[in-house]
């Protein structure tokens, strides 16, 4: 049975977009949470414009908008899945113009796969690929006018300064690297020389496109020339997806040549060639990187117990992941039964230290959120939204300051946050929901988030300082009893701190917490310092299982018989005796 190459074509573009998709939607979606929390679309004008009056605004402004559906994953995999196959497919047309070859077929996969190598990256941008799409579709576009060589070039030579300013200088690139293509290798009537002039002259002219927006914008050189909004920070550079526009033209040389040598190749074997080429590029993504991302998304939409199902499934050992999964453990009322069940090590597995980076501020910002500290989480929030390196804004924590101020009950603040967010697409419902709530007057109900927050929050002056978090912790838990948590947080950093002393003084506040058993990390605590100074476990001031004692007799015994050998300790590992003979803070 004799299958047309069109449809072996149809079925291989559909198959790559389908590998692409589910890649990103199944395997990256802590990458598409990373992007879609770093910025704030607005459907304002003055956002528009704002966005447009950067060279290359025109491909940030469309990234931006098309960034927006990562909130869904199944909407941003399709998204990039449809991006990267159109660079193929287009990068097909293009080349197919030259020679109607099966291996040009598969030549034409290899800017679409550097393009998807570059977005690996957690800090390369959309707006690169959206720049090499739009790029190579208006040259494609304008290559239906190549029976008029005149008209062709000179539409060519106009458009390459446009598209600077609209797509910036990779934009630009891809363009006369696709019009390169077609005026050298396809059937144009004029001379090798005027063709090369006109290459020199699409090159001059974008040369002058940065020269000019140098002198009316406030953009250094070097960032208009290598373009603003390829990546999230500033001074890198796009290597990737430079190469991705340059083998466009290098696509389309190969054909050139595959064409005058006469080489040809099986349909069949072109395409596998193309899908195995596709699935080693897709080898080269950090799925273990993702998956220590997606805690934070598990986080936002608090997804509790997705946290402890994955650290269950794979113990995590970075102090970020465990900021988290101490969180899911604390919201789910298990921190004081289960935290020596992960591999702890010291405090900065319950809030990170501030440091003015993106990365360490954001988990701390969310436990200090939900632990009842809201005016820390305030800060944190703020400061990490000012951390983002490119300078957008973020409805995540924008939407998070505005529920502060609400708690805060400072709502004229808190209006300005959610008219912001109500020009967005997807947390439009939720500000005008809390809008109306507020103009209304209409009080919280008492089983909200906001007012179990607000409760939670300390109506005296106190000293608030980062260095005693464990005080302010015991304040607002004695302010409301029913913040378990921030006991649990106070007495659980003593226990990471290896200090048992005040771990013992904070222990008696437990009976306001209401326990129905002293809980097990406590207990574990509690019968390894008596141990220290008694020898046996009568008399004990706390109630402790019997299973507990024996398994630190157990531990005792194994630990003097193999002082030398720690792997002997291994079946204690997720205890508390362990950590604290093992584990460096």
């Amino acid at each position: 049975m004799n299958i047309s190459p069109r449809l072996i074509h149809i079925c291989t573009s559909a198959s790559a977009f389908i590998a692409i998709w589910l890649l990103w939607s199944l395997g990256y979606t802590g990458h598409m949470n990373f992007h879609e929390q770093l910025q704030c679309f607005l459907f304002t004008t003055d956002y528009v414009q704002q966005t447009l009056s950067c060279p290359g605004g025109l491909a940030d402004l469309v990234a931006r908008y098309f960034t927006q559906f990562y909130y869904y994953d199944w909407a941003g995999g399709f998204v990039i899945a449809a991006f990267i196959v159109g660079i193929q497919l287009f990068t097909w047309q293009t080349i197919n113009k030259i020679a109607i070859n099966e291996s040009s077929y598969t030549l034409s996969f290899l800017p679409a796969l550097a393009a998807l190598f570059f977005y690996a990256d957690v800090n390369n941008m959309l707006c690169a690929i959206i720049a090499i799409f739009l790029g190579l579709a208006t040259a494609w576009g304008i290559s239906f006018l190549r029976k008029r060589p005149l008209l062709f070039i000179i539409i060519a030579i106009v458009l390459t300064p446009i598209l600077y300013a609209l797509l910036g200088t990779l934009g630009a690139v891809a363009f006369v690297a696709t019009f390169a293509a077609t005026l050298f290798f396809t059937d144009i009537d004029i001379s090798l020389s005027k063709k090369i002039s006109t290459i020199l002259a699409c090159i001059v002219a974008i040369i002058i496109a940065i020269g000019v927006a140098r002198q009316i914008t406030n953009y250094q050189l070097i960032h208009l020339a290598k373009g603003i909004s390829y990546s999230r920070f500033p001074l890198e550079f796009a290597t990737s997806a430079y190469v991705s526009a340059a083998l466009i033209f290098i696509s389309a040389v190969c054909t050139y040549v595959a064409r005058a040598k006469n080489l040809r190749i099986n349909p069949l074997i072109s395409n596998v060639i193309a899908l195995i080429l596709l699935f080693v590029t897709m080898m080269s993504y950090n799925i273990e990187q993702d998956r220590a991302m997606r805690y934070d998304k598990y986080v936002r939409n608090k997804d509790w117990k997705s946290i402890i199902e994955a650290a269950n499934r794979d113990m995590p050992t970075q102090p970020i992941v465990l900021n988290y999964v101490n969180l899911a453990l604390g919201m789910t009322g298990q921190l004081a039964d289960k935290t020596f069940y992960y591999p702890q090590h010291g405090v900065n597995c319950l809030f990170m230290p501030f440091i003015r980076n993106l990365v360490s501020i954001t988990p701390a910002s969310e436990v200090f959120y939900y632990v009842g500290l809201t005016n820390l989480s305030q800060r944190y929030s703020f400061e990490a939204m000012m951390a983002i390196p490119d300078g957008q804004l973020s409805c995540r924590f924008i939407k998070r300051l505005a529920e502060i101020e609400i708690i805060n009950e400072q709502y004229a603040v808190a209006r300005k946050y959610l008219i912001m967010l109500s020009h967005t697409m997807f947390y439009d419902d939720w500000a005008r929901e809390n809008l109306a709530m507020i103009n209304s007057g209409k009080p919280y109900t008492d089983n909200s988030e906001i007012a179990r927050l607000r409760r939670y929050g300390v109506k005296d002056d106190y000293l608030c300082s980062e260095d005693e978090i464990d005080k302010m912790l015991m304040k607002i838990f004695l302010n409301c009893t029913d913040n378990k948590m921030a006991y649990e947080y106070a007495t659980v950093m003593q226990l990471l701190n290896k200090d048992l002393n005040s771990f013992l003084k904070y222990l008696p506040f437990g009976s306001r917490a209401k326990y129905h058993n002293v809980p097990y990390s406590f207990q574990e605590a509690i019968v390894y310092n008596w141990s220290q100074t008694h020898n046996d476990f009568n008399n004990m001031p706390y109630k402790v299982s019997p299973m507990i004692k024996e398994s630190l007799v157990s531990f005792i015994r194994t630990y003097m018989q193999n002082k030398n050998n720690i792997d002997a300790m291994q079946p204690f590992v997720h205890s508390y005796w362990y950590y604290y003979m093992f584990s460096q803070k």
